[in-house]
């Protein structure tokens, strides 16, 4: 054996771990703070010594910024406080409606790829991209079989998308829409600082100013929430109604008031159950390159990616009072470029990640070519992000008149579905003439019988939520009708 294949390395993710000199490159990328000499294992010391020496700065630079933060104004010097200032948050769901969520995920999606959807390569848990146009396709570092990817666009998507955005709603959004993915996977689970208050704080896409007459910019926004475990499984709720079975009278199901003690009692709890996290800070101005960014975030916070064993990217300590970590069910919007209104969003995967079901959209701005008669420069259509916002709005209330239309919505998309239609209207084409069946629109993509078992499954929830208004229907009429004795 090699002597370099028998010497420690210090970033064993690295493209080439046994390599000093590509190793010492990523040390030194972002670090402004650091002679570039210091970030180098010196001849005479080993990849153990290097540590030490890098956490002994690292603890120094702790307590000074301990002292810092004592007396720092924020506000007084250039900074927006991310709740009160900023309108990332969009909608928090429905505790209802987050079991909903949770339940169509595990049938249409979890349950489908343990059984037929993976390879041999695939992970316990999973990253499933979606994407519109260009290499669109699966994601091929998270492997999935072919198959189970036409499945879930052909399956999952359409009723997704409804659920989310409605059937007009999609029509008029989905003319930005880039890509999105959905996943369970652990992002921060594999590095030396799982369970600390360590982030990898970052900003969403290529970053930059916004220039309001540059109409061929393109800038993205991206839509992200989370679904946590521990609040709607059926685990969950066991538990819950173990400590606290009661109900209250306004209720439709048996254990509507266990769901909503269950999601609140995860809420409350941020250290262990939040999801994305942002430090409450955020600067006024935002930045134009990543080099800026690392810059600002080494000046306010330690800096203490050296330590990590995997990557040496940057990741910085956050005190837990300087920090917002996302509710289940919160919906945020983020933006890659800094505008009139604001920064872009500094954020971070959550760190410990609780098990979940994570969902992020991108959205681009529509760009336009030169116009044929004049030769100027068509305007960019900017991301709709207000209507976006405005047609998930009824997502917060699973009684409510928008939420009963939403639902028949989604119920119309299953029954396509279960017809062997494509689930929305404006993708049907002559072959779906001679389809009668989900099985025939199904054939040779997953096993005989699975779709119509997914899809009647998936009916039997889409039923029990349309249920939810058709009781509390009766309810009213018979409130109304001992008032009136």
């Amino acid at each position: 054996m090699s002597t370099a294949a028998q010497t420690p390395v210090r970033y064993s993710q690295t493209a080439n771990p046994n390599n000093k000199e590509n190793t010492d490159l990523h040390a030194s990328r972002y670090r402004t703070y650091i002679d570039p000499e210091e970030l180098k294992i010196r001849d005479d010391e080993t990849p153990e010594q290097f540590l030490t020496r890098q956490q002994k700065y690292v603890d120094n630079r702790r307590e000074e910024f301990k002292e810092f933060y004592k007396t720092f104004d924020w506000r007084a010097n250039k900074h927006m406080h991310l709740s009160e200032d900023m309108k990332t948050t969009k909608v928090v769901m429905d505790p209802l409606i987050q079991r909903f969520m949770f339940n169509f995920q595990t049938a249409v999606v979890d349950n489908p790829y343990n059984k037929f959807g993976k390879v041999a390569e695939s992970w316990e848990d999973y990253t499933l991209m979606f994407r519109n146009g260009f290499n669109a396709g699966r994601d091929e570092r998270k492997p999935i079989t072919e198959e189970f990817q036409v499945y879930l666009e052909k399956v999952y998507c359409p009723v997704l998308w409804t659920l989310l955005y409605g059937l007009e709603g999609w029509k008029i959004v989905k003319r930005f829409y880039s890509q999105f993915k959905s996943c369970t996977i652990k992002v921060c689970a594999g590095t030396g600082f799982y369970g600390d208050n360590v982030f990898h704080m970052h900003i969403d896409g290529k970053i930059g100013y916004r220039q309001l007459n540059n109409h061929k910019q393109r800038t993205m926004n991206r839509l992200l929430f989370s679904v946590v475990r521990d609040a709607v499984s059926d685990e969950a709720l066991a538990k819950e109604s173990g400590i606290d079975d009661s109900k209250l009278d306004t209720d439709v199901y048996e254990n509507d008031s266990v769901i909503r003690r269950s999601v609140e009692k995860v809420q409350a709890d941020q250290k262990q159950y939040g999801a994305t996290c942002y430090p409450i800070w955020q600067p006024t101005k935002g930045f134009k390159s990543n080099h800026e960014f690392h810059k600002y975030m080494q000046k306010y916070y330690n800096e203490v990616g050296l330590l990590n064993s995997g990557l040496p990217r940057p990741h910085y300590e956050l005190p837990e009072e300087l920090m917002y970590r996302a509710k289940s069910g919160e919906v945020l919007i983020h933006k890659s470029h800094a505008d009139k209104e604001g920064p872009q969003e500094v954020h971070s995967e959550p760190n410990p990640c609780p098990d979940r079901h994570f969902w992020a959209f991108d959205w681009t701005n529509v760009l336009h070519g030169l116009d044929p008669e004049t030769g100027k420069q068509i305007k960019a259509e900017p991301v709709p992000v207000d209507y976006i916002s405005e047609v998930m709005q009824c997502l917060n209330d699973c009684r409510g008149n928008d939420y009963l239309t939403r639902m028949t919505e989604v119920k119309h998309v299953v029954n396509r579905l279960l017809d062997g239609k494509s689930g929305l209207e404006s993708e049907d084409s002559e072959e779906d003439l001679d389809i009668k069946t989900c099985e025939d629109s199904l054939k040779d993509i997953i096993p005989a019988g699975e779709g119509t078992f997914i899809l009647n499954n998936l009916m039997t929830l889409v039923d029990k939520e349309l249920g939810r208004f058709n009781d509390l229907l009766s309810l009213r009429e018979n409130v109304m009708s001992s008032l009136l004795e």
